[in-house]
C-alpha cells in the first residue's frame, strides 16, 4: 500500500493488480461513520474530528488501465529526483514497469486523470520528471464541466471558497435548470471559522447576485436525521455535471487545491448516462432516507423539491 498524500490517493497491489481509492478521505483518526450518521456504537467509538458528531465523504474505486495512471502518478512522485518527503530518510525507490495498455470498453466509461502541481512547486524543483512547468488538469477540467453542462451542475465540497470558478459557474446559469450544491456550514470550531465564513460567502455571492437567476440555485448542509441540532460536516469533493460527467479527487473547490497543492483526481465521461446517474442517486437516497429506486431520484430537477421539504432554516 502506498499512499502520495494522506487525501491524494491509495495505491493498492493485489497480485498483478492495481486497485486505487481516490477522493477526499483522509487516512487520519475521526473520519469513520456510518451512512445514518449516528450514534451507533462503532460510530462512538471513533475520536471525532475537529470537535464534529458526523463526518460525509467519498472516494471511487478505480481498476482496469485508469489505475495504472495513478500509480504512475505514485512511481513519479515517490522517485521525485528531488525529495519532497522525508528528505532525511533513505528511502529505497519504488520499482515499477508499466504493463502493456489494454484498452477496454468496459461499461463505456472513459476516465482522464487529473491532478494539480503549482507552478511555485515546479520552480523550486519539484516535479520534474512529469510536471517541471506545474500542472493544473484538474482545474482545467472543471472549467470544462461548466462550459459543457446544459441542464444541471451539482458539486460537493467543504471548502467554495475560490472565486473564480464560482463566476463560470454564476455565468452558465441563464442556460442552466438548476445548480446544486452541497458544502459544510463553515461552522469548524477553531480560530479560521471567521475567515472561512467570510471566504464561502465571497466566493458563492456571484451564485446569487442575478435577481433572474439565483432561485436556480441551491445550496444545502447536511444534518443529521436522529438530531438535526449537529450538522454533518461534509468533507468530499465531487463536481457532476448532467449526469454524464463528474470529477471526483482530492481538490476542492479552494484556490490551494486547484492552484498550489499537489493534488490527483479524474474526470469521468459517461454518455449514457448511467454510472454517475446510479452514483448521484445512491447519495441523495442516503441523504433524503430513501430507497435508491425512488422515482423522485431520476430527475434531478425534481428531487431538489424533495430536499426543499426537509430544509429546517431557509435563507434569502
Amino acid at each position: 500500500v502506498g499512499s502520495v498524500r494522506c487525501v491524494q490517493e491509495t495505491v493498492v497491489k493485489h497480485h498483478d493488480d492495481t486497485i486505487v481509492y481516490n477522493g477526499g478521505c483522509d487516512v487520519a483518526g475521526g473520519r469513520w461513520d456510518t451512512q445514518l450518521h449516528n450514534n451507533a456504537a462503532e460510530r462512538r467509538m471513533s475520536d471525532g474530528f475537529e470537535g464534529h458528531t458526523a463526518i460525509h465523504d467519498q472516494m471511487v474505486r478505480v481498476t482496469g488501465p485508469s489505475a495504472l495512471e495513478y500509480e504512475r502518478h505514485f512511481y513519479q512522485r515517490w522517485n521525485d529526483p528531488y525529495p519532497a518527503f522525508f528528505p532525511l530518510l533513505n528511502l529505497p525507490k519504488y520499482e515499477w514497469t508499466p504493463p502493456p495498455f489494454k484498452p477496454t470498453e468496459e461499461e463505456g466509461i472513459n476516465i482522464q486523470f487529473l491532478r494539480t502541481a503549482a507552478c511555485k512547486g515546479a520552480n523550486l524543483g519539484y516535479y520534474s520528471n512529469f510536471a517541471p512547468r506545474g500542472e493544473f488538469s484538474g482545474m482545467a477540467a472543471f472549467y470544462k464541466l461548466v462550459e459543457n453542462a446544459k441542464d444541471f451542475i451539482y458539486l460537493e465540497d467543504q471548502f467554495f471558497n475560490f472565486d473564480e470558478p464560482m463566476i463560470a459557474v454564476a455565468k452558465a446559469l441563464p442556460r442552466l435548470k438548476a445548480v446544486i450544491i452541497f458544502t459544510d456550514s463553515q461552522d469548524t470550531p477553531n480560530w479560521l471559522a471567521e475567515e472561512r465564513f467570510y471566504l464561502q460567502y465571497k466566493a458563492l455571492s456571484p451564485l446569487m447576485a442575478d435577481p433572474a437567476q439565483r432561485h436556480k440555485v441551491h445550496i444545502f448542509i447536511l444534518r443529521r436525521h436522529d438530531d438535526p441540532t449537529q450538522y454533518i460536516y461534509l468533507h468530499s469533493k465531487m463536481f457532476i455535471a448532467d449526469d454524464e460527467y463528474m470529477i471526483h479527487g482530492s481538490f476542492g473547490m479552494e484556490r490551494a487545491g486547484m492552484t498550489n497543492d499537489n493534488e490527483v483526481g479524474a474526470g469521468f465521461c459517461d454518455p449514457k448516462g448511467k454510472l454517475i446517474k446510479e452514483h448521484r442517486i445512491k447519495l441523495w437516497a442516503e441523504y433524503l432516507l430513501l430507497k435508491e429506486t425512488d422515482p423522485i431520484l431520476e430527475d434531478p430537477i425534481k428531487a431538489i423539491e424533495e430536499f426543499n421539504s426537509c430544509l429546517l432554516y431557509t435563507s434569502d
